[in-house]
């Protein structure tokens, strides 16, 4: 662990302060104060440098301000460690892009096609294109925790009912039980639950250890919550939606997340895969819930590309979540190793559309002074 703690810190670009902290602050006040959120926490990234910005407070009337080691739900944020799972197991030979649903799904279960289409794969699941919808059609039971339903028998039940909108590869549409689906497969490639191969290949080694599906008393302990009874809902596993929305976390976790994304040169081969344009827009008669920051105009596996790249910049790639009480924005340029995630104690859509082009441009500027502070450095791309 401390060798591979050491080969980390190493491999982070090394970047002189930078000056623009001030302004930082100013654009994280100013999101707070128009999301209308009891509580919010903002982390930056910058060539390795982690800051962590809380504003109000953790629950009503607590008077603590919220910090890196609030927990959080990160809701479909999920899907970028589904993402990284999956790029762990096909370096590993473990799995293949295009090994159909079909092989994974074990005995009894039947995948079903649209007439004269082909089977699912793998990446269509990745990368939303399986035309499959976005959740069950039924709703939850009365006696159901946030996302700790449907299981693998509600969704395996749902999608041996022929339930699809469109044939695998024909348009790309969001779908949260494909996800789920995407875990299920990698479980039985991975001879392990989902959940165990996140913590095992991803989350231990960078000793993430708030990023969970099954949080202990202590963490619900830390869980923000918002006005009302308890909006983010009772904190326990999460297990059953792990790979599609069910993560809970902490900023400081998504800090160092963002950091190896973002701040590793080179990158990690698993970054390069899953921060590739592999579906475009151009090349999609629809593309579907994918729009909330911008409009998109291409899908990495788990990252949606936005489509505002500046010249001499890299794209922003980012991924949403919202639901039980809170909100969250992941975005990413990998380029100017720069990183935000933003997490607030409420639910209101409209106000994620501004939140998280607010977000796009307090990262724009961090990745601004970056490109400054590197200089010739900048023009090195991360990725082949």
């Amino acid at each position: 662990m401390k060798k591979l703690a050491l080969a980390l810190c190493c491999s982070l670009l090394s970047l002189p302060a930078v000056s623009g902290k001030e302004a930082h602050e100013a654009a994280v006040s100013a999101m707070f104060a128009d999301s209308g959120a009891l509580g919010m926490v903002v982390v930056t990234v910058q060539g390795g440098q982690i800051e962590v910005h809380g504003r109000g407070e953790t629950r009503p009337g607590s008077g603590q301000l919220p910090d890196g080691q609030s927990l959080v739900r990160i809701g479909s944020g999920s899907q970028v460690f589904t993402a990284e799972v999956l790029a762990r197991l096909l370096q590993d030979g473990r799995v293949k892009l295009d090994d159909t649903l079909q092989h994974y799904a074990g005995a009894g279960r039947k995948v079903p096609r649209v007439a004269g289409a082909r089977a699912i794969t793998l990446r269509d699941l990745a990368l939303h294109v399986s035309g499959l919808p976005r959740g069950v059609s039924s709703g939850p039971p009365k006696y159901a925790a946030p996302f700790a339903w449907p299981g693998p028998d509600v969704r395996w039940a749902e999608l041996q009912g022929g339930k699809t909108e469109a044939a695998p590869g024909t348009q790309a549409e969001y779908s949260n039980i494909g996800y789920d689906l995407l875990g299920d497969a990698l479980a039985s490639a991975g001879g392990a639950p989902y959940t165990d191969l996140l913590a095992r290949l991803v989350t231990t080694p960078l000793q993430m250890n708030d990023t969970t599906a099954t949080p202990t008393p202590e963490q619900c302990a830390r869980l923000m919550s918002g006005p009302g009874l308890d909006n983010s809902g009772p904190c326990g596993a999460t297990s059953a939606t792990a790979a599609s929305s069910g993560l809970f976390s902490t900023p400081l976790d998504m800090g160092v997340w963002l950091r190896q994304l973002a701040s590793v040169v080179p990158p990690q081969a698993s970054t390069c895969l899953v921060l590739k344009p592999w579906v475009t827009r151009a090349a999609m008669p629809a593309m579907k819930g994918f729009d909330i920051p911008g409009p998109a105009d291409a899908l990495g596996i788990g990252w949606v590309r936005l489509a505002d790249g500046q010249q001499g910049t890299s794209p922003i790639w980012h991924k949403t979540g919202s639901g039980a009480g809170f909100m969250s924005y992941t975005a990413v340029l990998p380029q100017q190793r720069s990183a935000v995630f933003i997490v607030v104690s409420t639910v209101d859509l409209k106000m994620l559309a501004r939140l998280t082009r607010a977000g796009n441009g307090l990262l724009r500027q961090l990745g601004q002074e970056v490109r400054d502070t590197l200089g010739s450095q900048f023009d090195q791309q991360p990725c082949p």
